[in-house]
């Protein structure tokens, strides 16, 4: 991660704006780009993860999480297709101009929107990891 980022994040979820709206996302770490993409609804600052993933992975990588529109502390209304939610963390990740592609782990539900946005958003992704996904 460059100083600007770290001096930026140091590890507290932020607000960035994701094409008019905005999402609360934080990133810890330095290294490969990996994305936490959260099961059930979305909130993905909260520690989801638990402290084991959470912690220890930042060790090894940039590791992004994020809770999508419209839950946790992200505004605007909840996404309503998994389309929708893909586009937006392909979105997020333009924003946040992290190197890439990343490698995105999802959980559950999130399954879904990092697989859809494998497909929409190739460039963006070097690997899923899928833990029980639905």
């Amino acid at each position: 991660m460059t100083a600007t980022w770290a001096a930026r994040f140091d590890g507290a979820p932020r607000l960035i704006d994701v094409g008019g709206r905005t999402v609360c996302a934080r990133i810890r770490g330095s290294g490969p780009t990996v994305v936490l993409e959260a099961a059930g609804t979305g909130q993905g600052t909260g520690d989801a993860w638990g402290r084991a993933v959470e912690d220890g992975l930042p060790a090894m990588a940039t590791v992004v999480s994020y809770d999508r529109a419209g839950v946790g502390c992200s505004q605007g209304p909840p996404r309503r297709t998994i389309t929708e939610m893909a586009d937006d963390l392909h979105d997020l990740l333009g924003a946040l101009a992290l190197p890439g592609p990343a490698v995105v782990v999802s959980w559950s539900y999130g399954g879904l929107v990092s697989a859809l946005h494998a497909v929409r958003h190739p460039g963006d992704v070097a690997g899923l990891v899928l833990v029980d996904p639905t």
